[in-house]
């Protein structure tokens, strides 16, 4: 099992420009050792950094799962997959 494709899916997902606000994300701008360092002292991207609604409580509380620094917290792939499907299903129920 590949732990660090969950964070990867965590780490693009607060990537995308379109999901934060003018703020800079957790990435922006800085070295990828810089970023490693940040996250080996246990620091994370902030929810308030990501206004946007498509990253609502379940989504983000599943990024955060993915963002765990001990690999076998976080949820394998199938489990990511899932979460992304009941999330999106929940919503165009709505």
């Amino acid at each position: 099992m590949k732990f660090s494709s969950q964070w990867n899916f965590g780490k693009k997902i607060a990537r995308k420009p379109r999901l934060h606000s003018k703020m800079q994300s957790f990435y922006a701008n800085q070295s990828p050792m810089t970023v490693l360092m940040k996250t080996m002292k246990g620091e994370r991207p902030q929810k308030a950094d990501y206004p946007n609604p498509i990253l609502d409580g379940e989504m983000w509380s599943l990024l955060e799962s993915c963002w765990e620094l001990d690999p076998a917290g976080r949820p394998n792939i199938d489990e990511v997959v899932q979460t992304v499907k009941a999330i999106h299903a929940a919503r165009n129920s709505r």
